[in-house]
């Protein structure tokens, strides 16, 4: 039992089942450890599998479990699953990719789905597009707490889109959010220092205007020079490729004039 006689939590339950798996104990192992079927990034069932396989010789059961654990990101579920069965487990990131393209295909609920999984797997882009879907009621019907959350569980794993977006909505207080200054200039800031040009804009002029911090005109304008430079830059390379691809179509129309004109003479 767990503190003063509470139900044991899911990590008490891994515990006991680990030991009695390491004590060859499968049989009291298994009992233990199906209470926490579904939890804990897969390892009960992970564990489980193990079990049926070697012990219980249950294909199916081992395959079911494998799959639980795989699709709650456990390696090596994921990697015994494909050599077993040849079974594919998408990474977060793929499941995101496959949300895009049902998506393109106007496949919005399944979409929907592949989203829903990819965010559970820890996609952060996933999180992001889970939160527009909320903000704007697409799909999904409209709810503007839910969207927050999906919004700040992207921006915890570093999506400056999401942190930007954040530094916006707490810069407005749209939808009933409510104005915080110091949030929107830590969202803003992080973006900002993971290179993100709109953050560096709207952090160079809050730091000009003192707006949610001590007013510092140089620090700002060190922040908007560095995107002013990094435009520049762009315009540079841009200008480039576009004079690379002229060249290109002039060497075209130059040797096809030539080929022209030694076929007409032949």
């Amino acid at each position: 039992m767990g503190l003063f006689g509470s139900k044991k939590t899911p990590e008490e339950i891994l515990a006991e089942g680990r030991e009695l798996y390491g004590d060859f104990n499968f049989a009291k192992a298994l009992k233990v450890l199906d209470k926490a079927s579904g939890t804990l990034d897969g390892e009960p069932d992970y564990l489980i599998a193990l079990i049926y396989m070697y012990c219980h010789q249950d294909d199916s059961i081992t395959r079911k479990h494998l799959r639980i654990a795989a699709d709650a990101g456990y390696e090596e579920a994921a990697w015994l699953r494909e050599i077993l069965y040849k079974e594919h487990t998408f990474t977060a990131e793929e499941l995101f990719e496959n949300g895009n393209e049902a998506y393109k295909k106007k496949k919005y609920k399944d979409a929907l789905g592949w989203w829903e999984k990819a965010d559970a797997r820890g996609s952060a882009n996933a999180s992001l597009q889970l939160g527009l879907l909320y903000e704007n009621g697409q799909i999904v019907k409209q709810n503007t707490e839910k969207a927050m959350e999906y919004y700040l569980k992207s921006a915890d794993m570093g999506n400056v889109t999401a942190q930007c977006l954040l530094g916006l909505r707490y810069t407005t207080g749209k939808d009933g959010i409510g104005q915080d200054q110091q949030k929107a200039l830590e969202f803003f800031r992080r973006a900002a220092e993971r290179g993100d040009d709109a953050s560096q804009f709207y952090l160079g002029v809050r730091y000009i205007l003192g707006d949610g911090c001590v007013k510092d005109p140089a620090r700002g304008f060190e922040w908007l020079q560095n995107v002013s430079r990094k435009m520049e830059k762009r315009r540079k390379m841009r200008k480039r490729l576009w004079q690379k691809w002229e060249k290109q179509q002039l060497t075209w129309r130059l040797q096809s004039r030539r080929a022209t004109l030694i076929i007409s003479r032949a």
